[in-house]
């Protein structure tokens, strides 16, 4: 689990601080810098820092993202599912997860919560007609200094986060541009 050491952060300015380039257009393998680096693109405007990915090469990734005077951690993994969403077992331990819902683009969404387990407050899982899944978690708390400290709300609304996860551009091949910013990032640690 990443930690954020409040008062020393390094901070990158939110996606709409100046202009991202334009997809490519071209598909190729993701990469978790690139899953990240998509990730960023996601997210609302906001500065974000203690970007992570999974260091056995898996799509999972992390960031910390600052707004309403509010900080959360935002994980992201990417993979592949079979069989049809609507009974396509999904979850963790402790995870709790309503009924699917069908939204226009063709996805299958879950929304679950975790009373157990503060870094999966809010569990969205959109299944992708592509047979992409994708996961995202929001954390209603903080590591600080050892201890976990609870946040007063969640940094990301459940309709932002399931925006984020419906998002058509995910998949484990991803446009080209995402891996190319993704191997620029220079402030990524690895977790797990």
């Amino acid at each position: 689990m990443l930690a954020l050491a409040i008062g020393v952060v390094l901070m990158v300015p939110g996606r709409h601080a100046a202009a991202p380039p334009a997809d490519s257009g071209l598909l190729a393998p993701a990469t978790p810098r690139g899953v990240l680096a998509l990730l960023l693109a996601t997210l609302p405007d906001a500065p974000t820092a203690d970007h992570g990915t999974d260091a056995n090469g898996s799509l999972h990734v992390s960031t910390f993202l600052f707004r309403r005077n509010v900080t959360g951690m935002v994980r992201l993994t990417v993979s592949t599912y079979h069989g049809a969403p609507e009974t396509t077992p999904g979850g963790r331990p402790g995870d709790v997860f309503g009924a699917p819902t069908r939204y226009d683009a063709g996805t299958v969404v879950r929304i679950g919560s975790n009373a157990t387990d503060c870094t999966r407050a809010t569990s969205i899982w959109s299944y992708h007609p592509d047979g992409t899944l994708v996961e995202v978690d929001v954390a209603t708390c903080l590591l600080d200094q050892g201890a976990l400290k609870m946040t007063e709300k969640s940094v990301l609304s459940t309709e932002e986060a399931v925006a984020i996860a419906n998002d058509p551009r995910w998949g484990v091949r991803i446009d080209e541009s995402y891996n190319e910013r993704g191997a620029r990032l220079t402030d990524v640690t690895t977790f797990g």
